[in-house]
């Protein structure tokens, strides 16, 4: 990395969310920040009926604009969805763009719908993106963090460049709402001291080995350990239920203030689809939870009968691996028109 690079990355990023960059929104996003959208060009400027927010899952990576599950579920409803999705957010940088579209009184429509999938448990309290990945040396993330005075947010890192090689050799001076700081408690996800942070080939291993599990995965190569979202065999760190929690009253406290309809849906991964074709139901239960007194939940889990059907739905059926393709985005576009067709929250006239 030099002060170049550096200095470069500072003029393109995002500077409050930490990205996408300038660029990304240029060539990804309509005028009024939402994914491209042929459904949406059709119906022209006109207020949404549906804006949706989440990570790669919400902005439908690996598939064409006109397959992503925002413009399905426009074509289906006869009325803007604006998709406001990016890559590798976390949930919390997903509720603060929708925070600042509301500051810039932006017209969202009357739905709005937050989505987490599982990996952005550890998104939610990870702020240099770096810890967890291992390859990313410049993501870096706002953070809600709690505290003696209760969870507040923690802003981006925006030190210079002296500053940036310094929080290299020790991210815990700089980053005072990380929890995957070296050696840090509780958490699975932990990095030597030293720097760079990618070399935990060691930690990784010795970590997986700790949990193994005790049944056959029928399988599934990837269900052999449990699940990434986990920090020991117990389940969740607690601090990511309390970030969690807050994180979902945080949206309904907004939502009510603005007096939208909202919704907060989990997407599944294969973890979720096969635990519940084991038994009815997932270990994520408590998220659905938090938000189903306030919010309308919707569990895109039962989208797929099982993890066969998962698998077929993604853009490598072979390993079962990556994002949704085309058929899982309709299917999770079909699952959101009925949930809010059943609510009565659509135009009469959507299909």
């Amino acid at each position: 990395m030099t002060a170049e690079n550096y200095a470069s990355y500072l003029e393109k990023r995002d500077s409050e969310l930490g990205w996408p960059s300038k660029g990304w929104y240029d060539t990804q996003t309509d005028e009024r920040g939402a994914r491209l959208s042929p459904a949406n060009a059709a119906l022209g400027d006109t207020t949404p009926c549906v804006s949706l927010y989440g990570d790669s899952f919400t902005f439908s990576d690996e598939v064409a604009d006109n397959e992503a599950w925002g413009d399905v579920l426009a074509r289906h409803i006869g009325c803007r969805v604006d998709n406001f999705g990016v890559g590798g957010f976390g949930t919390d940088q997903a509720l603060l763009r929708m925070e600042r579209h509301v500051a810039q009184d932006a017209a969202l429509g009357d739905v709005v719908i937050l989505s987490l999938y599982p990996d952005n448990l550890n998104r939610i309290v990870n702020q240099w993106r770096h810890l967890l990945s291992g390859n990313q040396p410049l993501g870096f993330k706002p953070v809600f963090a709690a505290g003696p005075g209760g969870v507040e947010l923690q802003p981006l890192f925006t030190g210079d460049f002296a500053a940036y090689e310094a929080l290299t050799l020790d991210p815990s001076t700089y980053l005072t709402g990380e929890s995957y700081l070296p050696e840090a408690p509780g958490f699975s996800r932990q990095m030597p001291k030293s720097f760079p942070y990618s070399l935990t080939l060691l930690r990784v291993a010795q970590t997986i080995v700790s949990q193994i599990r005790s049944f056959d995965a029928e399988g599934y190569k990837n269900l052999i350990n449990y699940p990434g979202y986990y920090d020991s065999k117990s389940g969740v760190n607690d601090n990511k239920v309390e970030i969690t929690r807050f994180i979902i009253n945080r949206f309904a406290d907004l939502c009510a203030a603005e007096s939208k309809k909202c919704g907060f849906m989990l997407i599944p991964d294969l973890e979720l689809v096969f635990q519940m074709s084991r038994g009815g139901e997932h270990d994520l239960g408590w998220v659905l939870e938090a938000a189903q007194e306030r919010l309308l939940t919707l569990d895109a889990t039962t989208v797929f009968a099982g993890p066969a059907e998962l698998c077929a739905s993604l853009t490598n059926p072979d390993a079962c691996h990556g994002h949704f393709n085309p058929t899982g985005y309709s299917k999770l576009a079909g699952y959101v028109l009925d949930s809010l067709q059943k609510e009565g929250w659509l135009p009469a006239t959507s299909e």
